[in-house]
């Protein structure tokens, strides 16, 4: 449980990072739009990238490193419909890297979906993602 605290500190600390280098204004986001994207958005990523695709990336790749590496180019190239996704792409590559390797050692479907509702409601209150 103190590597899924460590790395939501860690992902606040490189959103707030990542907000003031490239100047992203700040945005004033209803409720629904929050629970949307930092809930119902995450919740569905997980399931699908950790609970499922891992476990199949295992049964055809084996617990090895392309398990991971497949498991993350999944969960970039799915954010590929946001604006400015290529300059994203500081935030998913780690993030996809960070989430499949925090469940692959601590598999905890919930605990890594409050993560990602964590960082997702943050980024969304930092105007990176609306």
């Amino acid at each position: 449980i103190p590597w899924y605290g460590f790395s939501a500190v860690l992902g606040i600390l490189g959103l707030w990072l990542y907000s003031y280098i490239f100047h992203i204004p700040k945005v004033i986001v209803d409720n629904q739009t929050l629970v949307y994207y930092s809930v119902g958005g995450s919740i569905i990523q997980e399931l699908l990238y950790r609970g499922y695709l891992m476990r199949l990336g295992r049964q055809l790749f084996g617990e090895g490193v392309l398990n991971i590496v497949v498991n993350v180019i999944v969960f970039v190239g799915m954010h590929i419909f946001y604006p400015e996704f290529i300059q994203k792409l500081w935030i998913l590559i780690p993030a996809g890297f960070v989430f499949t390797l925090l469940y692959k050692k601590y598999p905890n479907i919930y605990l890594i979906s409050m993560v990602h509702i964590l960082l997702n409601g943050v980024a969304v209150m930092l105007g990176i993602f609306h």
